[in-house]
């Protein structure tokens, strides 16, 4: 069983008795996005449906973002305002409370980023496809950084968002998600993601 498979059946415990309404998303350095069905069905941009890859008796569904949580730290790690000592943990505490201010959190609206740095997986499945950042401009502060990280992952959540879409314009059906990896230290990428 490959590692993202392994992490789907590791999430499913969270869902014993919704297996095929259970959208399971692993993240890290890429992002699966996997679902589970009784039915076989075919959904353009999406990987399978492989039979029994996960459980018996059931289809998966891949869908993916190639190179996710390295496109962050690409972004990130590229603003003149990082330092080496700048955690997560430090950007999310920050984001939060640059999101109360109503004038400082809506500058990302007018910042748009395509984080497919290393192509579109799904649901576009482009692999030649590129990142994009629309709206930089030179400010180089920490407040503009913190703008920047919450475009990516606005950028991000879309993405993932366009997956969901499809699946569910093929058929599939959710009532919950579960994730597991490293988006669980950056809780703003959830917003997107309303069933």
């Amino acid at each position: 069983m490959i590692d993202a498979h392994a992490g789907t059946l590791a999430l499913l415990r969270y869902a014993p008795n919704a297996i095929c309404e259970t959208l399971c998303i692993i993240s890290g350095t890429s992002t699966c996005i996997m679902a589970l069905n009784n039915t076989k069905a075919f959904v353009p941009g999406v990987w399978g449906p492989y039979q029994g890859a996960v459980l018996p008796d059931t289809w998966l569904f891949e869908g993916g973002q190639t190179a996710a949580g390295s496109a962050l730290d690409h972004i990130v790690h590229s603003h003149p305002a990082y330092t080496a000592d700048m955690t997560y943990s430090k950007l999310n505490t920050d984001l939060g409370v640059f999101l109360t201010d109503p004038i400082l959190h809506t500058r990302s609206r007018d910042l748009h980023i395509v984080p497919d740095l290393h192509g579109n997986r799904s649901p576009l499945a482009l692999p030649w496809f590129r990142g994009m950042i629309s709206g930089l401009d030179l400010n180089s502060s920490y407040s503009n950084l913190l703008t920047l990280y919450l475009a990516t992952v606005q950028g991000l959540a879309l993405g993932v968002r366009l997956v969901i879409d499809k699946l569910k314009k093929h058929g599939l059906n959710f009532s919950n998600i579960v994730i597991c990896g490293g988006w669980l230290i950056t809780p703003f990428i959830c917003m997107c993601w309303q069933l």
